[in-house]
């Protein structure tokens, strides 16, 4: 039976393991965490007879960290130079408080298993080129769930709108099923005074968001929205709902275990309800900011 070996207070590896232990030690962390899908750090020192704390110790000197992996869009150069010519122009539109004339809405997809067993981090060097951005490949087999709308404001939240399994949305479904509920019930209930508070709508250029059916019915009703030559092509980390109340509400449901799509709706209505108005004000007070830095 092999004993693990633990470093004592002030010990170096090395000076446990001996020269040529240690090489066979770090080249096999190594090769367990240079992977997609790495192992724990615990089950690495398991199948290896080490400790814990040597193979985190391993990891560290040799200039890894671990990130947590996001699913991001891809930047085409067009995509970026339309980026730095409407920064500018929409970070003049949200700073001094202005952003709490707007109304920010989006869709997501909540799973009950939204990656099929892999691992939320990996391990990567700072000076990765992919450092500040990890991605997931998206499987083609997604696992049961559903998508939802909904939006934030410096008044209040939206009502949370599910959408039909199965269904397309398209301009008439986005007017009939989201736009027009939205309109009828959310803006009146958050913005009463409509004279003096007229709220700008916006939303991210999804192809049923910038339909000239869509627009139209904007125009129709008299919506102040951001127009989608205005709005930053595939750049979700500007968008509030998107860079935090999306991922906020996920990291709540994911303590919890839920075994149906119908247990996974009521946790997520309950989640959205107890957010607090707070965290939405913080959550908007920084949404200049993504854009700043896009500059």
């Amino acid at each position: 039976v092999q004993h693990e070996l633990h470093p004592f207070p002030g010990q170096t590896i090395r000076s446990v393991y001996g020269p040529h232990r240690l090489t066979w030690v770090v080249k096999h962390v190594l090769e367990k965490i240079d992977v997609e899908d790495p192992p724990t750090q615990r089950a690495i020192a398991k199948s290896l007879h080490v400790s814990q704390s040597t193979v985190s110790k391993i990891i560290k000197q040799s200039g890894f960290v671990l990130r947590k992996k996001r699913k991001v869009q891809k930047l085409t150069g067009a995509n970026v130079e339309k980026r730095h010519r409407r920064s500018r122009r929409l970070y003049l539109q949200l700073i001094n408080g202005r952003y709490q004339k707007f109304i920010t809405t989006d869709e997501s997809w909540f799973y009950l298993d939204g990656t099929n067993g892999k691992r939320k981090v990996c391990y990567i060097k700072k000076s990765d080129p992919n450092y500040d951005r990890m991605i997931i490949q998206q499987d083609s087999n997604r696992p049961k769930g559903f998508m939802v709308w909904g939006g934030i404001s410096a008044k209040g939240k939206t009502s949370l709108r599910f959408v039909k399994s199965n269904t397309k949305i398209n301009s008439d479904y986005y007017i009939n099923k989201i736009l027009k509920p939205f309109l009828l019930r959310d803006v009146p209930r958050l913005y009463p005074n409509k004279e003096k508070s007229r709220p700008i709508f916006h939303q991210d250029s999804a192809p049923s968001h910038v339909s000239k059916k869509t627009i139209a019915y904007l125009e129709k009703c008299k919506v102040k929205y951001v127009k989608p030559e205005e709005w930053m092509p595939k750049i979700p980390d500007v968008a509030p709902m998107d860079y935090a109340i999306w991922g906020y509400l996920k990291q709540r449901l994911n303590k919890k275990r839920i075994e149906t799509l119908d247990e996974l709706k009521k946790k997520l209505l309950y989640e959205w309800k107890k957010m607090e108005q707070n965290y939405i004000d913080k959550v908007l007070a920084k949404w200049p900011k993504g854009f700043f830095f896009s500059l």
